[in-house]
């Protein structure tokens, strides 16, 4: 981003080939936003902005796609404009336990396979009835006392569509 352009991995995310998210909020500005959609519509891809909800920061907390037409979404943390718009990308949603704080903050290494952490047992319980691979529970308990969690301590990989 430019001087004035702030934006962060954690608000960003890849919904299919042709379609990102980024959650606007006090680590994502409009300016930070404005330029990566604009790279990103060199490279054919629609941008959604959203809007996090008080102090939350990145999106990657309420939705991350655990495999190519499913999201795992916390839907208290999400608007419900882009709720809508995950129905009409025909986006499958499974809902993250709301009491299991970073639920969904886990990591997909391939389509329909996560890594998460400890304490989120019954998300991982929920996904593994639909069918989606838990590779391993990690204890991150440390990490999440200062506030992040397993996607937060991961770059984002190249991948091909399949």
């Amino acid at each position: 981003c430019g001087p004035e352009g702030l934006a962060e991995g954690g608000g960003f995310a890849m919904i299919n080939p042709n379609t990102a998210l980024l959650s606007i909020s006090s680590r994502i500005n409009q300016e930070g936003a404005d330029q990566l959609e604009a790279i990103l519509k060199v490279a054919g891809v629609r941008l959604i902005r959203i809007e996090m909800p008080g102090w939350l920061i990145h999106v990657d907390g309420a939705f991350v796609m655990v495999d190519k037409d499913t999201a795992l979404i916390n839907p208290n943390q999400l608007p419900w404009g882009f709720l809508e718009e995950l129905e009409r990308l025909e986006i499958k949603t499974i809902l993250a336990d709301p009491d299991e704080f970073w639920a969904a903050n886990l990591l997909a290494v391939s389509p329909g396979r996560v890594v998460m952490t400890k304490g989120n047992e019954r998300t991982a319980e929920t996904l593994s009835k639909e069918g989606i691979e838990i590779i391993d529970m990690i204890d991150f308990s440390e990490i999440n006392r200062g506030c992040g969690s397993i996607h937060c301590s991961t770059q984002p990989l190249m991948r091909e569509y399949v």
